[in-house]
């Protein structure tokens, strides 16, 4: 493993051999780094300590010593009491897992079910949410009800607007008001439901639900719209995502003190989230509720191109037209690419946009 082959039938540039040089050699180094770990590795317990031995050294923690453990996707981490020591980080897949698993909890304490149990007694201890702990109790299973179909809901937008978005003006335009339901719920059930996903929490999360619902529409605005110029959509979604981000950290719905470096994760998380969806909702409303008149231009097939990945994506290589000086590639529906020729004419339909961003597409004749 680690060795790339290539074959081209044009010359390949001396830059690019000596990339592919340096990418071969780190992929044989990094594939001999996990065998040797392989090899090497393992969990070495004794009567007052456990250690995990690497072919970079041993690595042990007294149990006085530590604080707890806590599952970090598929891995264990036992964190030292002291934060200048190193972690004890395992792997959750290690040999008799269950019975490690056992042994930690006997041994250490679980500190993401002591976050679940100190976010349950400040939630049930919240007078803002009721008089009483039983009022508390039932207004946090209703929100967890309430949290369970948003995120539903949303995967069943994604699926939807991205495999059969029929009828299109209604999917399309569920999927850019969805999120904005998504915030609405957040406001509400504000102290109860968080935006944020975190693993060991007791407080329910629409994070995916917003997610699911903003990306497909996203996902749509690239496969289905061309626009004429990015560089003003690039400025206008920015500020979309920076007052979306304002709204939630700041009107009380996700509060963050911003006093570690997992807040400002947290926050720059959202933003990205945030920011694509603004691009999404912003490349789509203006395109699907555009009602200006279109200015016709025809021009020439010169090439055509299919991109296959998660998606299959087929282009059409176009000579100058209008405003587009040079060659370009422009994204189209199957059937068009199908029935457009190499060196056919085609005519290409320039709008004003909703929001007076300039966009365009492709009819073949």
């Amino acid at each position: 493993c680690g060795v790339m082959a290539f074959w081209s039938e044009e010359p390949i540039s001396g830059f690019l051999m000596i990339f592919m040089v340096i990418l071969s050699i780190g992929g044989i180094g990094l594939c001999t780094y996990w065998i040797l770990e392989t090899i090497v590795w393992k969990v070495i317990i004794s009567k007052d300590s456990i250690a995990v031995k690497s072919i970079f050294g041993l690595n042990s923690l007294r149990f006085e010593d530590a604080i707890g453990f806590r599952t970090i996707e598929n891995n264990i981490i036992i964190f030292p009491k002291d934060s200048s020591k190193k972690k004890i980080k395992t792997s959750a897949y290690v040999e008799r897992s269950s019975e490690f698993t056992d042994w930690l909890g006997a041994n250490f304490v679980n500190l993401d079910l002591q976050d679940v149990v100190n976010d349950t007694i400040e939630i049930l201890s919240n007078e803002e949410l009721g008089f009483t702990s039983e009022i508390r109790e039932q207004a946090l299973d209703r929100a967890r009800i309430v949290t369970r179909i948003v995120n539903i809901l949303g995967y069943g937008l994604f699926f939807w607007i991205l495999f059969y978005p029929r009828p299109y003006l209604v999917a399309l335009s569920i999927g850019i008001f969805y999120p904005f339901t998504v915030l609405i719920v957040l406001f509400f059930y504000r102290g109860l439901i968080k935006f944020n996903e975190r693993v060991a929490t007791a407080y329910p999360s629409v994070f995916y639900g917003f997610l699911m619902g903003g990306f497909g529409v996203s996902i749509r605005a690239l496969l289905d719209y061309e626009i004429l110029d990015y560089s003003q959509l690039w400025i206008i979604t920015l500020i979309g995502a920076v007052v979306l981000l304002f709204v939630v950290l700041f009107s009380g719905i996700e509060p963050l003190k911003f006093k570690t470096t997992v807040d400002y994760f947290t926050a720059i998380s959202i933003f990205l989230l945030f920011w694509v969806y603004s691009f999404g909702a912003y490349v789509v409303s203006n395109c699907l509720y555009d009602q200006s008149n279109p200015t016709q231009y025809e021009t020439q097939v010169v090439d055509k191109e299919i991109s296959n990945g998660k998606t299959t994506t087929y282009y059409l290589k176009l000579n100058p037209w209008g405003p587009r000086s040079e060659i370009e590639k422009v994204s189209v529906p199957e059937e068009d690419y199908n029935k457009a020729e190499i060196g056919e004419r085609v005519t290409v339909y320039l709008k004003d946009g909703f929001f007076k961003t300039p966009w365009f597409y492709v009819i073949v004749n």
